[in-house]
């Protein structure tokens, strides 16, 4: 008998994050979802292409059925089917964001329902650097170093860089999940410790290295960082410059602490009119703003390992800054799947995040 569960769309937040968490949470619990009003807070709401293609990545790993949607459906069915690929190429038509694609493909393996230990996915086309989604760079050492620490090993390759508006992107996508949900480690990430390391990397078209767009950036950076900081940590900072089809710069940063926990600043991305220097002393206001903060899993972070957490569960216990809009929806969504729920503990300074 086929199962499925309602979901309203337009819930919490309303965006397409509601599309991509319940979809792959979907196919972790082998029941079918109908979604209404997608995207309905939205100025232009309905599926957009990027959503299109992950619903459709989904339905190809899973040997899944939809019903019959197109850009612009603003409802949707979906039953995951019981098999799982372990090896496919996905084609992203448009700038649309390689890591958005990402997030729907690595919540839908937690549990994956097959004997295949490891999955890999060529991704085609798309962008590694665009407005609302966080960049390649810091999924693949920030938010896959956590899951990587909790025993699902995760990587994001990227062989070519894409930037709105062409995108044109290629990757590849490495996931290794646990058979066995119980191998999974618990998270209990209370106290950062000590600072010891900030790390930046930049991404740059190639047509931008005459102006030595990377080392501007890279050099306002570290002169603007707070004294105390840059005397207790050492600074690291990678500077790529690559061809694409499109000119764009891309920069993720993190801190890292002796503990081990590494807390992201969020993806920052140039545009015309914005100088290197300023967009540097942007990076390190969000650096310095991280320091004399107290959380220990940035924003994004937290929307994304909720999901592996219940799924999992796992034991856990983190802390945040604030509760984020998507972090609130990604908590109903999970609550209307899962029938679970983490506690929320608020604090003078931050959010006590656990199921304890």
């Amino acid at each position: 008998m086929e199962i499925y569960v309602d979901i309203d769309g337009s819930i919490g937040e309303g965006g397409g994050s509601i599309l991509r968490v319940a979809a792959a949470v979907a196919c972790c619990i082998q029941k079918g979802i109908r979604i209404s009003k997608i995207r309905a807070n939205r100025k232009n709401p309905g599926l957009k292409m990027q959503h299109l293609v992950g619903i459709q990545a989904l339905k190809h790993l899973t040997q899944g059925k939809t019903s019959s949607i197109q850009e612009g459906s603003i409802n949707l069915e979906f039953l995951p089917g019981s098999e799982r690929h372990h090896q496919f190429s996905v084609d992203i038509h448009t700038a649309g964001s390689v890591s958005l694609l990402t997030q729907t493909l690595q919540n839908s393996l937690i549990i994956p329902h097959a004997a295949h230990s490891q999955y890999t996915i060529e991704v085609f086309g798309g962008g590694t650097y665009v407005l609302g989604a966080p960049g390649t760079s810091y999924i693949e050492e920030v938010l896959f170093h956590i899951f990587r620490n909790l025993g699902y090993e995760c990587h994001l390759i990227v062989h070519q860089h894409g930037y709105y508006p062409k995108g044109g992107a290629r990757c590849t996508l490495k996931f290794k999940p646990q058979l066995q949900r119980e191998k999974y480690k618990n998270f209990h990430c209370i106290n950062r410790g000590e600072v010891t390391g900030i790390y930046v990397i930049i991404h740059a078209h190639e047509n931008l290295r005459k102006a030595q767009v990377a080392e501007r950036i890279c050099n306002t950076i570290h002169k603007t960082l707070f004294l105390d900081l840059r005397e207790k940590a050492k600074y690291y900072c990678e500077k790529n410059y690559h061809s694409s089809l499109s000119v764009g710069v891309g920069i993720d940063g993190w801190l890292e602490f002796d503990s081990g926990i590494r807390i992201g600043i969020g993806t920052l991305l140039g545009k015309r009119g914005l100088s290197s220097e300023e967009l540097g002393k942007q990076v390190s206001y969000q650096f310095n703003s991280l320091y004399r903060s107290s959380y220990t899993v940035d924003p994004y972070a937290a929307d994304q390992i909720l999901p592996f957490l219940l799924l999992s569960q796992s034991d856990f216990e983190f802390t945040i800054q604030k509760l984020t809009s998507h972090f609130q929806t990604n908590v109903k969504i999970l609550d209307i799947l899962l029938q679970q729920r983490p506690k929320i503990i608020q604090h003078s300074d931050h959010f006590l995040i656990t199921n304890s």
